[in-house]
């Protein structure tokens, strides 16, 4: 678990970072909206790199038998659901499984994805992450300062007023030198669909053990 470790500390170092800019955003008298069961974003389109997937499926590997049961089953219920919205767009049929290249995902889909389908993600459990502390990058840089109900899919998708601090916009710049170090492998995609092929890695690397 040597890979584990050395990207848990990078996520230490970027939540280090996180929190510097979060007291920056509440010194000048904002309030990031964000707090435990406020699950709006994680019904959103999360596109995490191999070497997340693979710290995810580390974590739930280290997971009482019941627990991996249920987050696995989730698991598989959120690819599988994902993949029927890509197999459903000719320009994202691709995305069904890792992906590897530069290619960008259609910004129409994560609108569709949010809006039009009630996915939760994997580790959404009782309104609250199950993985919170593998949580990958892209979750923990997603915060706004507007009010948490205009991040609500009632909400239409056109709403003003829905607002990310510049100071956090930042951080996402300022971390790409370490982010680098989750995008070695080159491939990427959909969380569920990520972690579950990471299990099969996983499971496989196991049995030729």
């Amino acid at each position: 678990m040597q890979q584990q470790r050395n990207y848990n500390h990078l996520l230490h170092t970027i939540d280090v970072m996180i929190e510097d800019a979060v007291s920056d955003v509440k010194q000048t008298g904002k309030k990031i909206s964000c707090t435990k069961g406020c699950s709006h974003c994680c019904y959103l389109l999360v596109e995490i790199s191999w070497e997340e997937a693979l710290l995810m499926a580390e974590w739930l590997k280290a997971q009482r038998p019941k627990t991996q049961e249920k987050l696995i089953a989730n698991i598989h219920e959120n690819a599988r659901l994902a993949r029927e919205v890509f197999s459903s767009y000719k320009s994202t049929q691709k995305f069904i499984k890792p992906f590897h290249g530069d290619l960008k995902m259609p910004e129409r889909v994560y609108g569709k994805y949010f809006y039009h389908y009630e996915i939760p993600c994997a580790f959404l459990v009782d309104g609250a992450c199950a993985a919170y502390e593998v949580r990958p990058t892209p979750c923990r840089l997603h915060m706004v300062t507007s009010p948490a109900n205009l991040c609500s899919r009632n909400e239409p998708d056109d709403v003003e007023g829905y607002e990310i601090p510049d100071r956090l916009e930042q951080v996402k710049e300022d971390i790409v030198p370490i982010t680098s170090a989750f995008y070695k492998d080159g491939r990427w995609g959909q969380l569920g669909v990520m972690v579950k092929a990471a299990l099969t890695y996983l499971e496989k690397e196991h049995q030729n053990k």
